[in-house]
């Protein structure tokens, strides 16, 4: 099965064709592979506040032309006391008690202790921006949405997955969401998606 339906009172019965061409997805950051020896050692930042954004992440667009953009939500930011030289576990504890949109790990490979930060919710309008440490280390605690840049929290590296949104076709009508719970598309009809059918519509 693609998908499932709940129907609300009201809701109008009829014969519909689903296609659903991607599944929304959670972005995930991982730190640089082999900037760590250990969880437990302390890493080169200096004391200071590292700041955790969410927001809409708009893609560039050739027609019309129009740049990327990035509008965080000011309601979601957290901003998170890091103490001088904590450690790796120091950080994910740190995170993890701010009880935000996120959730931190760290996930020790063949290249050594990586964090890994997943958004708690699915969709482009849940990216994360990190900014605000100091430090020769303090760039693998950053992440711009607008601007990757080597040495950086990465969307793209072995373990990261970018945001996207679900996208469907419902009776050959387009459509997206932010997330694969899918709500006012269908008058009365909650639509849960779970997998993707492209080029085999099903009914």
């Amino acid at each position: 099965s693609i998908a499932s339906a709940s129907a609300a009172k009201g809701a109008v019965a009829g014969s519909y064709s689903l296609e659903i061409s991607s599944l929304a997805t959670a972005q995930r950051l991982v730190s640089p592979a082999s900037a760590f020896t250990s969880a437990s050692t302390a890493v080169n930042i200096d004391e200071g506040t590292l700041k955790i954004e969410f927001g809409q992440l708009t893609p560039a667009t050739i027609n019309p032309v129009a740049a990327a953009a990035y509008t965080a939500d000011a309601t979601r930011e957290l901003n998170i006391s890091i103490s001088a030289n904590a450690s790796l576990n120091d950080i994910r504890d740190a995170i993890n008690t701010a009880n935000g949109g996120l959730s931190a790990t760290i996930v020790n490979g063949t290249n050594g202790p990586q964090l890994v930060l997943t958004s708690l919710k699915e969709g482009t309008s849940n990216v994360m921006k990190l900014s605000g440490l100091t430090g020769t280390d303090a760039g693998s605690f950053n992440f711009d949405p607008l601007a990757p840049a080597v040495n950086t929290l990465s969307e793209t590296a072995a373990g990261g997955r970018t945001a996207s949104n679900a996208a469907f076709e419902l009776n050959g009508i387009a459509s997206t969401s932010s997330t694969n719970t899918v709500t006012g598309v269908l008058d009365g009809v909650t639509l849960n998606l779970t997998k993707t059918n492209v080029g085999t519509p099903t009914t």
